[in-house]
């Protein structure tokens, strides 16, 4: 599925593989000072997973693959959000990596397309805990703008 979207101010787009996310369809690094080396950055991954999973086993699986990533993952808050024309869910989580500061992923994923060809897009902020109140309002903007193309 193709999707349009606009990058807040004091975002620059990246390619995928240079920022070390080779399976996101979209990265974005913050152009602000990273924080203990580790830059803010968004991502957006596009997944098609079985249209009758509900999307928070969608979300599960990601907390899934980044526990078998990281030191440690913990669910801050899952929220259902968007509407029923596009259903959506927003998840917090806290990262532990070994080597950076402590680590906040804000995960929204959002249902797009008819349901039997339903299309999940996942919009992701990985940033420091120190970072998150300069970014997330960008986070919410850039949410706020990606829609189905055409």
């Amino acid at each position: 599925m193709r999707f349009e979207l606009t990058f807040p101010a004091g975002w620059r787009p990246v390619p995928p593989a240079e920022a070390g996310a080779i399976s996101a369809a979209v990265v974005a690094v913050h152009e602000g000072p990273p924080d203990g080396g580790f830059t803010a950055n968004l991502t957006v991954t596009e997944q098609h997973p079985d249209p009758r999973l509900p999307l928070a086993v969608v979300a599960e699986e990601s907390v899934r693959r980044l526990a078998a990533a990281a030191a440690g993952v913990r669910i801050r808050q899952r929220t259902p959000v968007g509407t029923p024309d596009a259903p959506g869910l927003a998840q917090v989580l806290d990262l532990t990596v070994a080597g950076q500061p402590s680590l906040v992923q804000c995960q929204v994923y959002v249902a797009l397309g008819e349901p039997a060809a339903r299309v999940v897009l996942e919009l992701v902020l990985t940033c420091t805990k120190a970072q998150l109140d300069d970014v997330f309002d960008g986070f919410q903007e850039f949410v706020a703008g990606v829609r189905p193309a055409g």
